[in-house]
């Protein structure tokens, strides 16, 4: 190999280094404002911090709705949804009612037949909004 060839060799090899260097230096260099990626949290305002009465309705074999009551009139507008559920089974998926102007009560409809009371059901309770 002629010398001069060797020695633009070698010094393209010290300009890929170089620039290697000076990228790893600059990124080293770049702050890091947190550890978690894609996570976060924010406070989120709520309507009420009160217990609400979850009440369900039954006849004599099945379980017919959820009245939710208690509802603080600063919670008009919200969303009350109800999943009744048995451990990992789900008897009922969501449902839900708006929370009328003065607060007050929702009553969510189940329709009849879909959960016997002998079930052990939950009545799962989410508010959301307003």
């Amino acid at each position: 190999m002629s010398r001069s060839r060797a020695i633009v060799r070698f010094l393209a090899t010290a300009a890929v280094v170089m620039v290697g260097t000076a990228v790893v230096g600059r990124a080293a260099g770049l702050a890091d404002s947190s550890h978690d990626i894609g996570a976060g949290t924010v406070p989120t305002p709520r309507c009420t911090s009160a217990a609400l009465t979850v009440v369900e309705t039954v006849t004599t074999t099945y379980v017919t709705g959820v009245t939710v009551s208690s509802i603080p009139s600063s919670c008009a507008g919200a969303t009350i949804s109800v999943t009744m559920a048995e451990g990992p089974t789900v008897f009922y998926t969501p449902a839900s009612q708006t929370v009328p102007a003065g607060g007050g009560q929702v009553t969510v409809a189940i329709p009849s037949g879909d959960i016997p009371v002998t079930a052990a059901a939950e009545a799962d309770v989410v508010m959301t909004g307003p």
